[in-house]
């Protein structure tokens, strides 16, 4: 029934007042948020973590702030600083507030798409209604089993927000609600020990939904998006600047809404070092250039020795490995986990160096070099192939 409504809502026919009142709420969004993005005490180290993530000058807007950023980070941002003074618009309905979940999903996919200010408030109207009614299912005795309503209602409000801009059927809507339902959460331990993470839940949310957006789930098949339809293609890497090449590994559900940041992965690990250096976030010698990787989920820091003709990666080569059908360079690495513990990287038990291949899977006839494939977001996905056994 939602999903229809999703898809069906006529806004033509709603009452008159919808509109300007949601034209409101944008606006108190957007003051609310620049003022708690200046003085808001949590901003400083927020603002830090996502320019440590996001060191570049990205398309979207992040509101108070002074430069771009890409979608998914401008989302959280936004979700973020609009939740930080507790000032946003609440509903009593939902017992809740709603436009922290929408207008940061809004506002990043609408400037995405280039949509018309009608279709944006639209959009918003629905993840309103959607929003509040399973905020009102979910009833204030949600707070007494320890769930943040504002958090697990939030993010069916931004699927249905992102279904509408997008112009989803009712069936792969309905599909984006079934996974989101495995997304929503949002503890109440903050009241506890006064920690305030709150602040942080409408940007996860936020960020999340357009991840998914971005891989093209929920969808056995990921058409419309990065995705290769399997767990093992359907993998992320968010990557910063920093003295090494910092690395966030996401596993995004192909049929559920959901992103994994537990654990890491062989075949992305042996992308990050080629990476790094195409993209100019570190320097690159001639011949070799050893790149110092750390994996933000497991503590792992590893050193990639990738081969370098003038100053870009070498991927192209004879190698060729189970699984990949075009030749690919030997590429070695070392890595030392939390524990302190020196592990080398092997694809044979006799040697001491892995062989990587740079290059994802090719039908024949592909060319030995495949272009990197960057997103607005600094987001690889995981077409890289690769012998490691560090997964």
């Amino acid at each position: 029934m939602l999903a229809r409504f999703v898809v069906e809502a006529d806004l033509d026919r709603a009452p008159a007042e919808i509109r300007p009142r949601l034209r409101d709420l944008f606006l108190d969004h957007i003051a609310v948020a620049a003022f708690a993005a200046i003085r808001a005490e949590s901003s400083p180290a927020v603002k830090a973590a996502v320019d440590a993530l996001d060191p570049g000058e990205g398309p979207a807007t992040a509101i108070g702030m002074t430069r771009g950023y890409s979608w998914s980070y401008a989302a959280l941002l936004n979700g973020v600083h609009a939740h930080s003074l507790d000032m946003d618009d609440t509903n009593r309905v939902q017992t809740g507030h709603p436009g922290v979940a929408i207008f940061p999903a809004a506002m990043a996919e609408a400037e995405r798409l280039d949509s018309t200010g009608q279709a944006f408030l639209d959009a918003v109207a629905v993840g309103y209604e959607v929003c509040c009614r399973v905020g009102a299912a979910l009833t204030a005795r949600s707070y007494e089993r320890g769930f943040h309503i504002t958090a697990a209602s939030g993010i069916f409000g931004a699927v249905a927000v992102v279904a509408r801009l997008r112009g989803f059927d009712a069936a792969t809507t309905s599909s984006a609600f079934g996974l989101a339902l495995s997304k929503a959460a949002g503890t109440m331990q903050y009241l506890a020990d006064g920690a305030w993470n709150k602040r942080l839940h409408p940007g996860f949310l936020a960020q999340d939904a357009l991840l998914l957006r971005l891989m093209g789930s929920p969808d056995p098949l990921q058409i419309d998006g990065l995705g290769g339809s399997r767990p093992i293609t359907s993998k992320l890497a968010i990557i910063s600047r920093s003295a090494r090449a910092d690395y966030t590994f996401g596993q995004v559900e192909i049929q559920r809404a959901a992103v994994v940041y537990s654990g890491n992965c062989g075949n992305i690990s042996a992308g990050v070092g080629p990476f790094a250096i195409d993209e100019g976030l570190v320097e690159a010698a001639e011949g070799i250039t050893s790149v110092r990787i750390h994996n933000t989920n497991t503590g792992t820091v590893m050193t990639a020795h990738v081969p370098v003709r003038a100053g870009r990666a070498r991927v192209e080569g004879g190698l060729a490995i189970p699984g990949c059908r075009a030749g690919a360079r030997r590429s070695s690495w070392t890595g030392r986990g939390r524990s302190g513990r020196r592990r080398d990287g092997c694809c044979r038990p006799e040697t001491r160096s892995t062989t990587s291949s740079t290059s994802p899977r090719s039908p024949p006839g592909a060319p030995s070099r495949w272009p990197t494939r960057r997103t607005e977001n600094g987001v690889t996905s995981s077409a890289a192939c690769s012998a490691s056994r560090a997964r």
